[in-house]
């Protein structure tokens, strides 16, 4: 499996028809889930996945920064 694949939309994680992504969003827990991954993610890398999870950390930034308005909505 190519690296890409590990960081975005992995098959593990697209056994249903909604991405976990979508469903952290309808549950209101995006934000917990995306920042204790990147902390996750960031922590580990030297001692497992290099680059990989730096990339997963990312991908999880880039998933806050893009739906911002509608997990930090007031």
């Amino acid at each position: 499996m190519k690296n890409k694949e590990w960081v975005n939309s992995p098959d593990h994680y697209n056994q249903s028809k909604k991405e976990l992504w979508d469903i952290f969003l309808d549950l209101g827990c995006a934000e917990g889930y995306c920042v204790s991954s990147i902390y996750k993610y960031v922590y580990r890398h030297k001692e497992k996945n290099g680059v990989q999870d730096l990339k997963k950390a990312r991908a999880c930034l880039d998933f806050l920064i893009e739906h911002y308005d509608e997990i930090f909505e007031e």
